[in-house]
């Protein structure tokens, strides 16, 4: 395993801008969804399931993104401390592509692998879309 470079002062500013820009787009990307009046909950069975689904796939997304905010939350408070950047297992480097793909990742990718193999839950996150 070779020894991965810290980040330097200008990728470290990146990472916590491409965190900040994401964190205020999910803040400000609230959905607010329209009550359903008594008129809409009536229906076939399929109109029925058809809002259960919905419900529950904007259930799915809101959590995800809590979920995702928190991460975010937590790298960027591990920039402040000067721990950003670093595995939480092993305390190697994490490499740059990963963190530019996944710039909350926790573990370095050998650390993550090793982790997934063995079952163990690790707040796994998949990769967002940032558009």
């Amino acid at each position: 395993m070779t020894k991965k470079k810290s980040l330097t002062k200008v990728q470290l500013a990146k990472m916590e801008s491409m965190l900040q820009e994401r964190q205020a787009r999910l803040f400000g990307g609230g959905r607010v969804r329209k009550p359903v009046d008594d008129s809409e909950r009536g229906g076939d069975e399929a109109d029925i399931a058809s809002m259960a689904q919905d419900s529950e796939m904007e259930l799915d997304t809101r959590v995800r993104e809590s979920r995702e905010l928190q991460l975010i939350e937590q790298a960027l408070a591990r920039i402040s401390d000067g721990s950003y950047g670093n595995c939480e297992e092993c305390h190697e480097a994490i490499a740059v592509a990963r963190l530019e793909a996944l710039p909350f990742a926790q573990y370095c990718i050998d650390c993550q692998e090793k982790m997934d193999e063995q079952g163990v839950p690790t707040d796994r996150y998949e990769v967002p879309n940032l558009d």
